[in-house]
């Protein structure tokens, strides 16, 4: 029992380094578990050495930019985008707005969808996706933006500009003399040279805007010639435009009002804003053509013309 506890006393000042005070260094005593762990240290800071060397090396010679994913981020967006603006725009979907959904809509919703999986595909993977997230992204907003602005566009301008070509152009109205019925399917007009717009007779009604309307005339509306009786006279064209007049001092700027050369006029066809201009122009004919017994001096008829 003496014996294996003096051979254990042994040992242990064997493989401790600190054992004998004049020995060699420290670093060449120990036991093989400490050569191990000073191998061990030595090649992780090899290691490491090595890695900072690779990463000096690297950042010396990378590139800070990708020419082709930058490029594909801004053109495949921006090509989407006019696509889909144009189909949503154009005559196509005038005279075939089913076609025009089918070339438009469905492949540019296709395209996001597959940018959609891509992303989620490679972030379910761990896989480097900001090139793939930033091209999904710009296909996206390019395609929501396509959408709303096109047909915006469209619904505003585009499509007035569309019906005017199939509807028909009239010359050398007298609409003093003229009924609006009789113009049902015109599209463009042109007054005769003694046309003017009625400034005193001005008539506004206020909604989201002022909505302004005054009669077209080339007589006083008491020398109307356009009924039989005094009973059947009418104003059937009105000069129309939003936040353009002001009743009370009778100025009126709509369009082109104030250019005294101007003679013609294209029919409203907007729908979302003729009936607060029909308002407008009962406004007129409640105040102009009361229903008594005393006076009756004729009637005001929204028009097709305006």
């Amino acid at each position: 029992r003496h014996r294996v506890s003096a051979d254990r006393d042994a040992a242990q000042v064997e493989c401790s380094p600190l054992s004998d005070p004049a020995g060699p260094p420290p670093w060449r005593w120990g036991c093989g578990p400490c050569l191990a762990t000073r191998k061990m240290l030595r090649f992780l800071s090899k290691e490491a050495g090595d890695e900072a060397r690779h990463l000096l090396r690297k950042s010396k010679t990378r590139r800070w930019w990708k020419p082709l994913p930058v490029l594909t981020a801004v053109a495949l967006p921006s090509v989407l985008f006019a696509w889909v603006y144009f189909c949503g725009v154009s005559a196509l979907r005038f005279y075939h707005p089913g076609i025009a959904t089918l070339l438009g809509v469905y492949p540019a919703l296709a395209l996001c969808m597959v940018a959609f999986i891509l992303v989620r595909t490679r972030f379910r993977d761990e896989h480097p996706m900001r090139e793939t997230a930033v091209v999904g992204a710009g296909c996206w907003i390019a395609f929501l933006s396509a959408a709303v602005l096109s047909d915006q566009n469209y619904r505003w301008h585009n499509f007035s500009y569309y019906s005017y070509q199939d509807l028909a152009d009239y010359t050398n109205i007298d609409p003093s003399m003229d009924k609006g019925q009789s113009y049902m399917d015109a599209g463009q007009v042109y007054f005769n040279d003694a046309a003017r717009i009625g400034v005193d007779q001005i008539v506004s009604f206020r909604s989201d805007g002022t909505y302004c309307a005054a009669p077209i005339l080339s007589q006083p509306i008491d020398k109307q010639e356009n009924g039989a009786s005094d009973n059947d006279l009418t104003v059937d064209f009105w000069a129309v435009g939003i936040n353009c007049c002001d009743q009370e001092r009778q100025t009126f700027t709509c369009g082109e009002a104030g250019n005294p050369k101007a003679r013609a006029g294209l029919r409203l066809l907007r729908d979302d804003v003729r009936p607060f201009y029909a308002l407008a122009v009962q406004q007129w004919n409640a105040r102009n053509c009361p229903l008594d017994d005393n006076t009756v001096s004729g009637r005001a008829e929204a028009s097709p013309l305006v």
